[in-house]
Order: structure tokens, then C-alpha cells, then sequence
């Protein structure tokens, strides 16, 4: 099932979040949500807050861009280099809705913390 951007926001361990992945916040509009989910399948997601004209208060917020990626055929284990390709896509989307808000969309993933 998907996770809500306003869960993403506000969670701590909302209950769509398997214990195995990873949230982190790339900036106040743009989340990823990395790791093992529930199925044990390894899952790449980004959520970027988007308001779109003439919608209704708190669009971008309750429908947000969501990206899934999953990868099966690389064998890549560095989550980096999928966040990286997650990111340049909801780039380019957000920059196709023209987002009212215009969310800073980064080209890659925060260097990890130390």
C-alpha cells in the first residue's frame, strides 16, 4: 500500500513503513522512503509535495508525487544510485505539473550521516 505524504512527514514509524526501511527528508517538499518492505522486496519511493493550479487547500499534501522504483535486474545494492535515478524522475515530473510551489527536487540523495 502506499504511504501518504502526511504520513511521511509526520511519522516515526507510521504503520505503511516496514521497521526495515529508511525515511529521510531531502528538503521540506521532497521525502525518500528506501529499504525491505513488508514482502521483504527492497522498494525506492520519493514523495514530492506538489500543489497544483486550481486545486483544492492541502492538494500537495494529501496527493503528493509518488515514485517507485524497484530494482530486480542489476543486482545494484547501493541505495544512493537508485535514490539518485528516483530523484532525477520526480525532477522532471514535478518540472511537467509545473508545481505552483515549486519544490526543490535535488539531483541526489543527502550524504548519508555519519
Amino acid at each position: 500500500s502506499a504511504i501518504g505524504y502526511r504520513e511521511v512527514m509526520t511519522l516515526d514509524k507510521a504503520s505503511d513503513v516496514s521497521p526495515g526501511q529508511t525515511v529521510t527528508e531531502v528538503s521540506p517538499d521532497v521525502r525518500l522512503v528506501h529499504g525491505e518492505d513488508a514482502d521483504g522486496a527492497t522498494r525506492y519511493r520519493v514523495y514530492v509535495r506538489c500543489k497544483i493550479a486550481g486545486t483544492p487547500a492541502q492538494q500537495e499534501s494529501e496527493v503528493p508525487i509518488e515514485g517507485l522504483m524497484t530494482d530486480t535486474l542489476t543486482g545494484d545494492t547501493d541505495a544512493r544510485v537508485h535514490l539518485t535515478h528516483l530523484l532525477h524522475s520526480a525532477k522532471v515530473v514535478a518540472n511537467a505539473f509545473d508545481c505552483a510551489n515549486k519544490p526543490v527536487v535535488p539531483e541526489e540523495p543527502p550524504a548519508p550521516s555519519a
